[in-house]
Formats: C-alpha cells, sequence, structure tokens
C-alpha cells in the first residue's frame, strides 16, 4: 500500500478538518466613535472551544472592547465559541447580549439589524457588525452607538450557511419601512434610527 499518494475526497477532508477545528481566530473593527481609544483596533482574539473563555465587550475599563457610550452596559455583552450542535462542524463564534439597551447584528448594506434576545447566544459570521447600544433614546443620534465589524481570520470558517442568507430580513421584519434619507455618518445608521423608533 502507498500511504499519502491518493488524496482524500474533499467532503472526507473538510470533515477531518472540521473535527480537529477547536480554535477560531478573528479580527474586531471599530467603525463608530464610541469605543475608547486603546479598542478602536483592530484588536485580534484567538478563542479555544474547550478553554471557557470570552471576549467581553461593554463600558467598564476591564472589558477586552471598551465602549464608552451612554446607554451601553458597564458588561453589556460576550462572544464566546461554543462547540458545534452538529457532528462533522466546525465551533460556533456566538455574541450573547447582557445589556439593558440590546445588542444588535447587520449582516449586509441590503439587509436591517437584528436584535439578539437577551441571555440567548446568536451566531456571528465573518464580516457581521455588532451595534452597542441597539436601541437608542430618543434623545441620542447614531453617533451613540459602536459598530464593531468582526472579521475572521478564515472567512470561509466564518461564512454563513446558504439556507440562512434570507434569515437576516425575516428575523427583522423585512426592509425598514419609511424613507430612507442620507445622514451624515451614511445611510447604514438612518435605517438603524428607524428600527429603533419602533421598538
Amino acid at each position: 500500500k502507498h500511504f499519502g499518494t491518493v488524496p482524500e475526497p474533499e467532503s472526507a477532508q473538510d470533515e477531518a478538518m472540521a473535527e480537529t477545528a477547536t480554535k477560531v481566530g478573528f479580527t474586531i473593527t471599530a467603525e463608530g466613535q464610541g469605543c475608547a481609544p486603546a479598542a478602536r483596533g483592530p484588536k485580534h482574539f484567538l478563542l479555544d472551544v474547550d478553554e471557557k473563555k470570552c471576549v467581553r465587550i461593554g463600558r467598564a475599563p476591564g472589558n477586552d472592547i471598551q465602549v464608552e457610550l451612554r446607554g451601553c452596559s458597564q458588561f453589556h455583552a460576550e462572544i464566546r465559541l461554543l462547540p458545534s450542535e452538529e457532528d462533522g462542524l466546525p465551533p460556533r463564534l456566538v455574541v450573547r447580549d447582557l445589556s439593558m439597551n440590546g445588542t444588535g447584528l447587520k449582516s449586509g448594506d441590503d439587509k436591517p439589524a437584528v436584535g439578539a434576545k437577551k441571555d440567548q447566544d446568536l451566531q456571528l459570521y465573518h464580516g457581521t457588525q455588532i451595534l452597542v447600544p441597539f436601541q437608542l433614546k430618543t434623545n441620542q443620534t447614531p453617533e451613540d452607538r459602536a459598530w464593531l465589524k468582526l472579521s475572521f481570520d478564515d472567512p470561509d470558517m466564518g461564512a454563513r450557511p446558504t439556507a440562512d442568507r434570507h434569515a437576516d430580513g425575516d428575523a427583522g421584519g423585512g426592509p425598514a419601512p419609511g424613507v430612507r434619507k442620507k445622514a451624515e455618518n451614511g445611510e447604514k445608521e438612518d435605517k438603524e434610527e428607524t428600527e429603533d423608533d419602533e421598538e
């Protein structure tokens, strides 16, 4: 027998890789003005599913990503790496909202943001933006929110499954109603403002 001369089928290789993948590396870049200067990044993190560590986001100085904004809780949200719910798939990177004013997720410019339910894990994908805080008071503007963009070291590991590609619009109630106006910081923030007013 000649070992190593015949490559495994791609599906078998992928399964073997998924079984051994216990670590996920990713970068968070703050795109809003609310983050402390040291946290604006980009900041790189490596989580291991076996270590039970997390990346903490919040107003308190001890957080990994410090957001100095009104409406942001001391310990606002956590990013964790959890085992896959299905055999043979890589671990899931998730965010858990711990706050009073919510944590939002936005995937793509053409989709409305979706609010994470408190104390529930919502999966993160490559290019997802985390909005902190999600809910804004009437006297606040989109500048009172931090936009944290997440990029996986391996974009394929953070790729959204094909079946989930339209989930955001459904979960957010479809496109935001009303006429979108261009704001000083771009269109994306006005769309979020409209959605917040409805809650």
